[in-house]
């Protein structure tokens, strides 16, 4: 499936129907969601205790389960990252610590994770109170054929994989996109980030990445790609973090959101990026778009890129910051967003 199919051509006969479906989105009755808020289930003594993080990083397993790995919080006034690894069945509502076993990977936080056949693959991260960013590969087995939850009978099994000796790999950061392409395509994708370095006296060096890289799991090998824009340079993705992403088919991966810390900047722009051809294309989207943020969360469901919460400049207090917990979708095939209408009752941000 290509993207003309799911983001249309801006042809004129495009262009008049994306003109009256945004003025449509308006009038219509505008879909809603009800949140339900999970019942917290009994923990281990070890997630009471780090109950409250964020910074994780989550894969879905299938079947209704989702691995939660890391994060941070701050139980004694200062950030510190964990190395808990857990299962959300939402099936049964449950939540449960998984034992760790091996190579288990460091205390991290804002690293990512990625399912790719029966194996769950974790890459970069901050270590804090530290500030150390890691630039490691660690990989699990998941049970084979069940995909219900990690082998050895609720544990995952770690195993580092080694840095091959003159092979280029990609810079440690955190806040990145770490994704895996269709099943058999043996790639992996990981897109932007970023990290800052302490100075003497002076204020931290940030930076700000925009970088495309793709991973072998098959050979452990990283390749690095030269990226250009599909008409031009104004369709490549500055740099930034704390951006979310999701695969929309075999080839293509949709881009939302993110900030750049060295300028300030939250952005609200939207983009794809064509792994076959690795251009980049600026999508000019319709309706009503989320105001720019980092640090949100981005789901596929159906034909909806769905995004929730984050982090950004405060719409009615210029010059301040806040948190948010609106909804927008972006319909794929109309390439017009729309905010959802919640329920009363909807996650504190």
């Amino acid at each position: 499936m290509s993207v003309q199919t799911l983001l249309p051509t801006m042809d004129d006969d495009v262009q008049d129907d994306k003109k009256e479906t945004a003025a449509s989105a308006t009038t219509r009755t505008v879909p809603t969601i009800e949140w339900r808020r999970v019942i917290k289930q009994p923990f281990d003594s070890v997630w009471d205790k780090e109950a409250l993080n964020n910074g994780m990083a989550a894969t879905y397993l299938g079947r209704g389960k989702i691995l939660c790995i890391g994060g941070e919080s701050a139980p004694l006034s200062a950030l510190c990252s964990f190395d808990i690894s857990t299962i959300f069945d939402t099936n049964t509502l449950q939540h449960f610590v998984v034992e760790q076993v091996g190579d288990v990977p460091p205390r991290l936080s804002w690293g990512q994770v990625c399912t790719y056949g029966n194996r769950i693959y974790s890459w970069g991260g901050i270590c804090r109170p530290e500030e150390c960013w890691w630039d490691d590969m660690y990989t699990a087995k998941l049970e084979e054929g069940k995909r219900l939850a990690p082998a050895h009978n609720r544990s995952l099994k770690w195993k580092k994989l080694p840095k091959l000796v003159g092979t280029e790999t990609p810079r440690a950061r955190s806040s990145h996109v770490f994704l895996s392409m269709a099943d058999g395509s043996d790639t992996l994708v990981l897109v932007g980030g970023g990290y800052w370095v302490r100075q003497r006296y002076t204020t931290p060096k940030v930076e700000m990445l925009n970088d495309v890289w793709t991973y072998s799991p098959s050979k452990n090998l990283w390749t690095q790609h030269e990226t250009e824009g599909e008409r031009d340079c104004s369709d490549i993705m500055s740099p930034r973090w704390g951006l979310t992403a999701q695969r929309i088919n075999d080839h293509e991966i949709l881009f939302f959101g993110g900030q750049d810390l060295a300028q300030s900047i939250w952005n609200d722009d939207t983009y794809i990026l064509n792994v076959k051809t690795m251009r980049w294309r600026k999508i000019d989207c319709g309706g009503t778009p989320p105001s720019g943020r980092h640090g949100h969360s981005a789901s596929l469901v159906g034909n909806q890129f769905i995004v929730i919460g984050g982090w950004g400049f405060d719409p009615l207090r210029p010059g301040e910051s806040c948190y948010f917990n609106d909804v927008h979708a972006l319909n794929l095939k109309t390439c017009v967003w729309q905010r959802i209408v919640t329920s009363d009752r909807h996650p504190t941000m």
